[in-house]
């Protein structure tokens, strides 16, 4: 189905026949609508963390992540921050 799925189908078609959450007690679910990419959001997070808080230095002195979020997080990160304000 591809990523459009997620636009294509209602909450309760994308979750397991019999899916029940204490916090949804009548079963009823809505999907989210305001994240554009997770990888994205997350590395634009820089901008509205290190940015915006004067006792926080930015460009940040050091980056640490997972060994397995090297190409995501990190990437879209770097992406990110080069076409926003030009450096790393």
């Amino acid at each position: 189905h591809g990523s459009n799925i997620w636009f294509q189908r209602e909450a309760k078609d994308l979750l397991p026949e019999g899916f029940t959450s204490e916090h949804s007690p009548n079963g009823k679910f809505t999907k989210e609508t305001d994240i554009m990419d997770v990888w994205f959001d997350s590395g634009s997070s820089h901008q509205g963390v290190c940015a915006e808080r004067d006792y926080l230095t930015y460009p940040a002195d050091l980056y640490l992540e997972g060994s397995d979020q090297y190409r995501g997080w990190f990437n879209s990160s770097l992406i990110t921050s080069v076409a926003y304000s030009g450096h790393a």
